[in-house]
């Protein structure tokens, strides 16, 4: 073999194989919107991405001694502009806490222990029937030792809960206000036996609480299958309702209702409660499976998920953002100036719980029965304590002077969906757990670009801080939009008029967030008509320019961003995945930032530059580059693609257009012509073969002979006629000049 040659022809050949077949997939998928392999959306900042749980209405007066956990946070706002400022900072909170919490987590779950009077005698556990007296919640949070021997109840008092003291009960408690013996805690697997009977058999009515996170690293749709015994009420809670709503009604897993599915999209631990009620008697053994959707070859499976790397505990506790909406007074609900009460305190910008919740979510949890029957609905004037904004579906109280709590608060759970305000890339076609990889444009990077288009919200102002003279100008609402269009880092602008309608005005921001803001600003020097302010926030395009990945259908690298609002589960997308890398490059972008096209890539390169080495029988030969190897390889196949990019464009117009013109003739042209046809040969006078129309026909037509005589005939006749003429003419003029002469 010659020394320095390149043997590479098979692994090339294999390679171009494998390309042209990666080239003629892509450009399958890549031909039309319902196949393509990418789509790109940016998700509003909306009210929408904020989802609001309607607990109920809780009294005001149940809250007094927890006052430092649960209070107002500062200023007044409109109660759709409250859940938007808070949207972005709600998702950091969470993240935050989320962080802690997973690095926080030990195998296993918390525990407890508790033993009841079985004073009903009851011998079928599922015969009990645990709501009355709220078992429940006891289960949950009664700690107090005593043996009840009598009971009594008065009107003030929970439903269903006590207060007893240490050796006698106090004035409200139910007959599981107290447990028998000190509960005993810890944490463990939850495949092990944590109970165990004592010698005397008791009839006593056992309980058994897990508590702790379901966590998972792969992402992913997770299904519970319990296997559950005869002899024990069973009940499985997951996600932020384990927290303080876990009722009998809402559980996940039950005695009837022995499967759930949970989806996990950004690697969030799950909180989980388990809770199991028996007899005394060796502890029921319940089989709790857990497996993980997987597709492979378009066959959806499930991968078993062992529990002991699913099921953890952790000194971080569960945080549920609860808040409320309460107008100060009449005048400023008119004003649509409402205060929010919550769980956290604004610290320049960034949220802060307010300290151990549990004593919270306790008091919250212990009167849930009582609101859950409405208690609070109505004052003490039998009025009702709450009203509804029929516009954004969102309930409110207002307090009966500006000094006074509310009578009750009707309080909301809230989650702000974490891709709110968020780019991101979506892959159609779902990965091997069932679900839509998605990957977030980075912040700040140069691929995101606004567009000039906007989307318009109507009724937000402006707050004081953009309310000066050098930045109001007076425009109306095209020239403002045209202002922010020029402005390359215009962000969103606000449109109001002042003075009645009589001025237009105009403001333009560069904040990567607005201030959703629906109240006036107060005395500002620049006066706002009411009902008059609109902002408009910018739209995205991206700009994947210089990556060298255009197509025929995307020659300009400039991608269309759909905007969208719609975070429910009817969004096409709705199981996702997000992947941890964020895109921040142009190469990153679509089909050319995939893992097959850098295969392919990295393919290309080991054979232009990596030597390798070659066996035949029993020989080996290694590539040898010796000195610097220069090759424009990688540029001129670049430039091929384009071009034979563009040639295919050219040559699919001029089939677009052939096809256009085989379709006018095949359902125009043709038609017409034998619709005329038909009628000609129909019609009597257009008959080409009748005796008075153009009867020549029926004539034969000459030989070549034939004609030939016919026309030396008719040359003869020619000559002899113009003979005759020219004698004829001669005699003429003579007789003419005898006539002359004789004159």
């Amino acid at each position: 073999m010659e020394k320095d040659k390149l043997y590479t022809y098979d692994r090339l050949s294999q390679f171009v194989d494998n390309y042209t077949e990666f080239v003629k997939e892509k450009k399958e998928e890549q031909s039309s919107t319902a196949t393509e392999n990418y789509k790109y959306y940016h998700f509003e900042t909306s009210p929408d991405a904020v989802n609001s749980n309607s607990v109920g209405r809780f009294g005001s007066s149940l809250f007094t001694d927890v006052n430092s956990q649960w209070k107002a946070m500062g200023g007044s706002n409109g109660i759709n502009a409250w859940k938007l400022n808070l949207g972005k900072k709600m998702i950091t909170l969470k993240n935050t806490h989320n962080a802690s919490v997973v690095g926080g987590l030990q195998s296993g779950l918390s525990y407890t222990i508790k033993k009841f009077n079985n004073y009903s005698n009851i011998t079928d556990i599922t015969k009990l029937n645990v709501q009355p007296y709220d078992l429940l919640a006891q289960v949950a949070y009664v700690d107090t030792v005593s043996e009840l021997t009598g009971f009594q109840s008065e009107s003030q008092c929970p439903t269903g809960y006590g207060a007893a003291g240490p050796t006698t009960p106090g004035a409200c408690f139910t007959p599981y206000s107290s447990i028998l013996s000190t509960p005993e805690t810890s944490n463990t697997a939850f495949t092990t036996t944590v109970y165990n009977p004592s010698s005397v058999n008791t009839n006593n009515i056992i309980s058994i609480e897990w508590n702790g996170y379901f966590y998972q690293e792969i992402n992913g749709i997770y299904t519970f299958t319990a296997t559950i015994p005869d002899n024990c009420l069973y009940y499985i809670w997951f996600g932020d309702k384990s927290v303080c709503e876990f009722t009998s009604a809402n559980a996940d897993i039950h005695n009837t209702q022995n499967k759930y599915q949970i989806l996990i999209e950004n690697k969030q631990p799950i909180p989980i409660r388990i809770q199991c009620i028996f007899i005394d008697q060796i502890q029921p053994i319940i089989d709790l499976t857990i497996t993980r959707n997987q597709m492979t070859n378009e066959t959806v499976s499930d991968v078993s998920i062992e529990l002991s790397s699913s099921l953890y505990y952790s000194s971080v506790k569960p945080f549920v953002f609860y808040a409320s909406f309460v107008s100060s007074s009449q005048s400023d609900f008119l004003e649509n100036k409402f205060t929010c009460y919550s769980l956290v305190t604004d610290k320049s910008g960034v949220l802060a719980i307010n300290g151990d919740l549990s004593d919270f979510y306790k008091k919250f949890r212990q009167n849930l029965p009582d609101v859950i029957n409405l208690k609070y609905d109505y004052n003490s004037s039998n009025r009702l304590s709450y009203g509804v904004i029929p516009s954004i579906k969102t309930q409110y109280t207002i307090s009966s002077d500006t000094s006074s709590l509310p009578f009750a608060y009707s309080i909301y759970r809230l989650h702000t969906d974490p891709r709110m305000g968020n780019t991101y890339q979506i892959n159609t076609a779902m990965n091997e757990q069932t679900l839509h990889p998605m990957q977030k444009f980075g912040d700040n990077n140069s691929i995101i670009k606004y567009s000039n288009t906007f989307t318009t919200k109507t009724n937000y102002y402006p707050n004081s801080s953009l309310l000066t003279a050098s930045d109001v100008v007076s425009k109306d609402g095209l020239e403002c939009k045209e202002k922010c269009v020029g402005e390359s880092n215009c962000n969103h602008y606000y449109t109001f008029t002042s003075n009645n309608g009589k001025d237009n005005k105009c403001i333009t921001s560069t904040l990567t967030t607005p201030e959703f803001n629906r109240v006036i600003p107060p005395n500002s020097t620049i006066p706002i008509d009411p009902n008059s302010s609109s902002l408009y926030t910018r739209n995205y395009q991206i700009e994947a320019s210089g990556s060298n990945c255009g197509t025929e259908f995307k020659p300009s690298n400039i991608i269309p961003v759909n905007s969208t609002t719609n975070y429910s589960t009817t969004f096409e997308y709705s199981n996702y995945n997000v992947n941890t890398t964020e895109i921040t490059k142009p190469e990153h972008v679509g089909v050319c930032g995939s893992p097959a096209y850098h295969k392919q890539q990295n393919d290309a390169r080991d054979i232009l530059f990596k030597p390798s080495t070659y066996s035949n029988g029993g020989k080996s030969w290694t590539e040898s580059f010796t000195g610097e190897k220069t090759t424009q390889a990688i540029e001129d196949t670049s430039d091929a693609i384009q071009t034979n990019l563009k040639n295919e464009q050219i040559y699919a117009n001029k089939m677009e257009s052939i096809n256009t013109k085989e379709k006018e003739l095949s359902q125009n042209l043709i038609p017409q012509y034998r619709e005329t046809r038909e009628i000609m040969e129909n019609n009597p006078i257009y008959d080409f073969n009748g005796d008075s129309l153009l009867d020549f026909r029926n004539k034969p037509i000459p030989q070549v002979r034939e004609k030939r005589i016919m026309d030396n005939n008719q040359q003869y006749v020619t000559s002899q006629l113009m003979l005759s003429l020219g004698t004829l003419s001669a005699a003429t003029l003579i007789v003419f000049a005898i006539m002359l002469a004789r004159e």
